[in-house]
């Protein structure tokens, strides 16, 4: 029995923050948690305990998109056994995934994640806004990492069960930095700022390269997926 059932519908091996998360809690050889992890195929055979899906025709928005979550939500009902999930977990409250995974395991306890890009998408797609107010009603527990993103996410669901959502912070805790030795640092060192993460244009990125340009005797190093750097590069 895998405790566990989550989806993806990214293609396996996409570079995206999703991904890194979905790798650290359920990939590698002594995976965190056993899980059966269902993302879109690519064409190359995925490593366990992914699991590829043959489905085509993404989409976000209209009736096509609810055609695409049928298609995907029939391809996991397809290969899962009936001792699979105790629990499903929700990667995102929209994109395909989610409502393909709720109806694939219609009667699971389900723990949602809201990342920055569901309150974003919701804004902006109005089938993507509906997906999200499903998916919070239907979701057993709901975490948060700032408490801004439970605002919003009530901002979006009026009638949420505010308590059934849990902040969970993301980083490492002011409390414990504060703990940590400082090392010294003369007058004439440069000051070091390390941007981690994906240069898409909600991130800012471009405004704070502008900002530390204007600063003297500062170095900004990116670290960010090959291709995103190639472009913002430019």
């Amino acid at each position: 029995m895998n405790p566990v059932v989550t989806a993806l519908d990214l293609p396996l091996g996409s570079a995206d923050g999703s991904v890194e998360l979905l790798q650290d809690l359920y990939g590698g050889a002594e995976p965190l948690i056993s899980a059966r992890v269902f993302m879109l195929d690519n064409g190359s055979p995925p490593a366990p305990p992914f699991e590829a899906l043959k489905v085509e025709a993404k989409c976000l928005t209209g009736p096509r998109f609810w055609t695409y979550v049928h298609a995907l939500s029939t391809a996991m009902a397809s290969v899962l056994r009936p001792d699979d999930g105790a629990v499903a977990h929700l990667q995102h409250l929209t994109l395909g995934a989610t409502p393909a995974l709720l109806r694939a395991l219609p009667r699971r306890p389900t723990i949602a994640l809201v990342h920055g890009t569901d309150l974003l998408c919701a804004t902006s797609n109005a089938t993507q806004r509906q997906v999200l107010r499903q998916s919070a009603h239907w979701a057993t527990a709901i975490v948060v990492p700032t408490p801004a993103m439970a605002d919003g996410l009530r901002d979006m669901v009026p009638d949420l069960d505010v308590a059934k959502v849990e902040h969970i912070p993301w980083g490492i805790p002011d409390q414990l930095l504060q703990q940590l030795p400082r090392p010294c640092r003369s007058s004439d060192e440069p000051f070091r700022l390390l941007y981690a993460g994906r240069l898409t244009a909600e991130k800012g990125v471009a405004a704070l390269a502008a900002a530390c340009a204007d600063i003297s005797a500062m170095t900004l190093s990116i670290a960010a997926p090959v291709h995103e750097y190639a472009r913002f590069a430019e």
